[in-house]
């Protein structure tokens, strides 16, 4: 069994020429350890480690079926949530129709006559009127 000794006040041994421009060696690379410039941060072990704890919890039942009632849970929320943001769309394009149908009121009982702004609003009473339909129904056909 041999033990390694380490020198007191002794530096460790760098190649000639290491981190002059134009030398193949890198002196910030060379002050790292090659487990840091791989990427592992707590050395080769932590990566060991983690590698065996992988395989350990892919093969627990208890953290598959975690896994699973996550998976499930989450497609449900999801879900729901679209069905939401279906009917939260279509109440705010219905809320900018009846504006927009208030604006055409407005505007036939100021000027007496269809002018070319009662028509732009009556067309953007009806685009949103229907975009704010289309999307409820949508909801209810996804339901």
């Amino acid at each position: 069994m041999h033990l390694r000794v380490k020198k007191i006040g002794r530096k460790p041994r760098r190649p000639a020429g290491a981190g002059e421009p134009g030398s193949r060696y890198n002196r910030g690379m060379a002050e790292l350890s090659s487990a840091r410039r791989r990427g592992f941060r707590w050395g080769w072990w932590s990566a060991a480690a983690a590698h065996v704890g992988g395989d350990m919890l892919r093969k627990s039942r208890t953290v598959n079926a975690m896994g699973a009632a996550a998976r499930v849970t989450l497609r449900s929320a999801s879900k729901v949530g679209h069905l939401l943001w279906l009917e939260v769309t279509g109440l705010f394009f219905v809320a900018f129709a009846v504006i927009g149908g208030l604006a055409a009121s407005h505007e036939y009982a100021k000027h007496k006559m269809l002018s070319s702004r009662v028509g732009v609003a009556l067309c953007f009473m009806v685009v949103f009127a229907w975009f704010g339909v289309s999307s409820f129904w949508r909801a209810r056909h996804k339901a």
